[in-house]
């Protein structure tokens, strides 16, 4: 039996609180597929363009609204080194913010609800399992 594939996810978001939010429904979601999942972690757009550029992430989770370097900016610079799947995860549900993250080239955007959260996580992962 072959051992199972480990997916490598970026959790990009300055509050701490967020971060450690969208950790923990990663777990859950890891646990309910049966996948692994690591995680790593940026407090800004900044970070996550500079983490992307030394590791290939299968997953990306961003805010949008971040000090440096906003979602939809580092979403285009991310996503002009590889292509990523990456989730926009805000605070506000403005059409204007969720069309500026769609345009950027983020796959979803949810609003900052940790069961919705989990759940397209958990949509992802079973995509990879197959």
């Amino acid at each position: 039996m072959t051992s199972p594939i480990e997916l490598r996810c970026l959790i990009v978001d300055d509050i701490d609180t967020n971060r450690a939010v969208m950790e923990k429904q990663i777990g859950i979601a890891s646990k309910a597929c049966k996948l692994p999942c690591v995680c790593d972690f940026a407090e800004n757009g900044l970070e996550a363009v500079a983490l992307c550029a030394q590791h290939e992430y299968d997953l990306i989770i961003m805010d949008n609204n971040m000090p440096e370097m906003n979602g939809p900016e580092a979403a285009r610079e991310i996503l002009a080194l590889s292509p990523r799947y990456i989730i926009g995860y805000t605070a506000t549900e403005s059409q204007e913010e969720i069309d500026a993250c769609k345009s950027a080239g983020m796959e979803e955007v949810l609003p900052k609800n940790p069961g919705q959260l989990r759940e397209a996580v958990q949509q992802f992962m079973r995509k990879q399992s197959l």
